[in-house]
């Protein structure tokens, strides 16, 4: 302490001798942090309703005062017709100002998020707010409107329905401008608030004007219906050099309203890098239907190919894994009890020529991801994917390698991507361990959030093995969790396996979401995603947490000239809705009254063209909530709705068996069939489960204007601003790296492609015990395409 005085005094002596203002020296920054100033940006919402409150985010770096400054303009002046385009600047040297305020930022020279308040009361209009900090100024446009606009935009026109956000009734005779080429159109809406456009060119752009209100959307550009159209799929998405990839698929072409099947030949070719290594003309059969064993050569490079099909003007590809082949062969064996919560075991078997290869030194690497998805669906991506074992390995002279890896302590079901690798040589494994007969799927949608945004949870419940729907009403518990704060909703799984809830985060940083069987169901299973709430998530659109609109019919499948009982609601709901039948074209669309936020109407199927749905529009609290239900129809060149039963429960090893199509075919019309049994995971691009959807590539897409989400648009530097630039529109991410479970070599016990008309399949049980996926997809001489997928067990 003696020596802090005595440097003091003499600092004080100095300062007295030289003539030194001691204050001013002390209120001299070291740095002129002032440069920070310069920096900041605005970001907005594109709607909101006058009767709420209306904020903007402002960014900033230092605590100096920012100055706003709020015009009242016509959109045309600011906004760019086209999705994705920035706004225009806006000259405001002769503009009256609508409001003034000033904002001061948090103190301290740090990156800080604000909410900013835009004083305008409840007024409504179309504004460009200013902020100026010196020399340097942003605009940044909001939409404060009561005016909600819901498109149904398709190859053959376009559907508009204006409706009154805060009372939910239709908007009639309200004057619409629409940009047609470089030309406005005006109209008006007709007394149930809609205008229909279908002559080409179409609008690229509407706006929509009652007194002060405005609204307007910049419709998604659709490509034209496709007149011709290829499927493929694999007997397994890995191969090894010298092997053959068995490949099936169908090729259609447009007649009418339906795909009818597709006459003459494909051309098949295996690339790799752009570089041909196999090519091969394969004749179509009466479905449209192909099949072939392409051969994969000895030379081809280990990695990711693409088989490539062409038909007429169509092309389709699904990558393929190529596993090289050496002198070496790898096999990889798991010692069981395969159960989860148990450590695993593996055994490495390498010979040469039938004969062991010892001391070869190999690598074995696992990934885990503490999940279990149904079969066919990705593993990427997934929260608390890790690799869990890296290690070199050493054959003994029985050519042997052993290693295992510890059984988790969280309790969570697991997915294990497990690669050994030798010298010219790779062999790899994915193992699944489900923690019951049960498995759960959660996903959050969006991911990632800004403080105080919902998000939506799905949860889908499945068979682990056959990928099928849990069946209906099991309790599941969803959970938010962020440190000790925790929420909670109870759910039940509807027929189809699914739920829908939404969550709130409200702490920065991440949370993690989780769902569980409920108590009281002696199944058991699990699952966890990633919540994260961050200052710079506000960017595009953020998602549509709230959508709860419940669509339901009274029966499972139709056919074309049948009714329809739709039953639809929307709690909250208020008004009217909208009503549609949608896919190719919007076939029926009819503006009705809610009681209590409920619709029924009856619909006619016409000829209706790929996968039709019902849709449901409601205005909710100022937002517009969509929400449909897909519609199975029975009819030539389209999805088919398809299932399988087996003759029993299980089956004694190497028994005959018979598996039963049901997919509505009264007729008894020819199909070819490709008919799959294997244990494992066959990888995405083997996976017959989505094929049919191919069928329904063409459909109406549905935009409005008031979202319960709505988008989240950037700032412009207005005229003559200086100073250094904030950051663009779109933040740059890094790529995480995370690692990947990958795909394996699948045990597929059964392939086999074959006619068939009575829609009965004879087969043979594998001939060792275990749950393996009997697997179809049915390709129909009327066009028509289905799959379906049932576990078989092998006691």
């Amino acid at each position: 302490m003696n020596m802090l005085k005595k440097i003091l005094f003499v600092t004080l002596i100095t300062c007295a001798v030289l003539g030194i203002d001691m204050r001013a020296w002390a209120a001299r920054p070291l740095l002129d942090q002032h440069q920070w100033d310069a920096y900041f940006a605005l970001y907005a919402r594109d709607t909101s309703v006058p009767w709420k409150p209306t904020t903007l985010r402002l960014d900033t770096y230092s605590s100096a005062p920012v100055d706003f400054t709020a015009y009242e303009i016509d959109p045309a002046e600011v906004i760019v017709a086209g999705v994705g385009h920035t706004a225009r600047v806006l000259s405001t040297s002769r503009l009256h100002p609508a409001a003034q305020w000033r904002f001061d930022p948090p103190s301290g020279y740090r990156f800080v998020s604000s909410d900013v308040d835009i004083p305008l009361g409840q007024r409504a209009g179309f504004f460009v707010i200013e902020a100026r900090r010196g020399n340097v100024a942003r605009q940044i446009w909001i939409e404060r409107t009561r005016i909600g606009l819901e498109a149904k935009v398709n190859s053959h026109g376009l559907l508009l329905w204006a409706v009154d956000l805060g009372t939910g009734k239709p908007l009639e005779n309200l004057s619409i401008s629409l940009l047609v080429g470089n030309a406005l159109v005006d109209r008006r809406t007709a007394h149930d608030g809609t205008i229909v456009w279908r002559t080409s060119p179409f609008p690229r752009f509407a706006l929509a004007q009652m007194n002060s209100d405005r609204a307007f959307l910049s419709f998604l550009p659709q490509a034209p219906i496709s007149q011709s159209l290829v499927g493929v799929r694999l007997a397994t998405s890995v191969v090894r050099a010298g092997d053959q990839a068995q490949v099936v698929g169908f090729a259609r072409v447009r007649v009418g309203s339906a795909y009818v099947p597709a006459k003459g030949s494909v051309h098949l070719t295996l690339v790799d890098a752009g570089k041909t290594l196999e090519t091969q003309t394969v004749p179509l059969d009466a479905a449209g239907a192909f099949s072939s064993a392409l051969p994969v050569p000895e030379s081809a490079h280990e990695g990711e190919e693409t088989i490539l099909v062409e038909s007429g003007r169509s092309v389709a590809g699904t990558n393929v894994e190529i596993d090289a082949r050496s002198d070496v062969d790898l096999r990889i064996s798991q010692r069981c009890p395969c159960l989860a919560g148990k450590d695993v075991f593996f055994d490495v078997i390498a010979t040469r020529a039938g004969k062991p290869v010892s001391s070869l030194a190999l690598n074995a690497r696992v990934v885990r991801s503490p999940h279990v998805r149904p079969p066919g669906t990705t593993q990427e991506n997934l929260w608390g994917t890790a690799v869990i074992f890296d290690q070199a390995i050493t054959t003994n002279a029985l050519g042997k390698a052993e290693f295992s890896i510890a059984a988790p302590t969280d309790g969570l079901a697991s997915t294990y991507g497990v690669e050994v690798r030798a010298p010219g040589t790779t062999e790899r494994r994915v193992l699944s361990f489900p923690t019951g007969p049960i498995g759960l799927a959660i996903s959050a949608d969006p991911s990632t959030v800004g403080p105080g945004d919902e998000v939506g949870i799905d949860v889908q419940g499945f068979d682990p093995v056959s990928g099928l729907p849990a069946v209906g009403g099991i309790p599941v518990i969803v959970r938010l969790q962020h440190g000790p704060d925790t929420s909670q909703v109870d759910v039940r799984l509807d027929a189809h396996g699914h739920a829908h809830v939404v969550l709130r985060p409200e702490s920065l940083g991440t949370s993690l979401a989780s769902v569980e069987i409920g108590l009281g169901n002696a199944a058991s299973a699990s699952d966890i995603t990633s919540i994260t709430v961050t200052a710079d998530a506000h960017f595009g659109a953020s998602g549509d947490a709230g959508q709860q609109v419940r669509v339901s019919t009274e029966r499972e499948r139709y056919q074309i000239g049948d009714f329809v009982d739709v039953n639809a609601s929307l709690p909250g709901g208020q008004g009217d809705a909208l009503l549609t039948l949608q896919g190719e074209d919007v076939y029926f669309a009819k503006v009705l009254s809610l009681n209590n936020g409920h619709v029924e109407s009856r619909i006619r199927l016409g000829d209706v063209s790929g996968s039709p749905q019902i849709g449901l529009a409601v205005v909710r609290d100022g937002t517009i909530v969509d929400g449909t239900a897909g519609l199975a129809v029975d009819a030539p060149g389209r999805p088919r709705l398809t299932s399988l039963t087996l003759d029993r429960a299980s089956y004694d090893p190497g028994a005959n068996g018979v598996a039963s199509i049901q997919d509505g075919n009264t007729r008894n019309v020819e199909a070819t069939v490709a008919i799959r049994i294997a244990g494992g995971d066959v990888g995405n691009g083997a996976y017959f489960g989505d094929a049919p959807l191919i069928l329904a590539a063409s459909a109406t897409n549905s935009q409005d204007s008031a979202a319960p989400s709505p988008a989240w648009h950037a700032w412009v530097a207005a005229e003559g601003s200086a100073g250094a630039q904030f950051f663009g529109d779109t933040p740059t991410r890094a790529a995480t790296g995370a690692p990947t479970v990958g795909a394996a070599p699948v045990d597929v016990q059964m392939w086999s492609v074959q006619r068939n008309t009575s829609g009965t399949i004879d087969f043979q049980a594998p001939a060792h015990s275990g749950r393996y996926v009997f697997s179809i997809l049915k390709m129909s001489d009327d066009g028509s395409v289905g799959a379906a997928s049932i576990a078989l067990v092998v006691k």
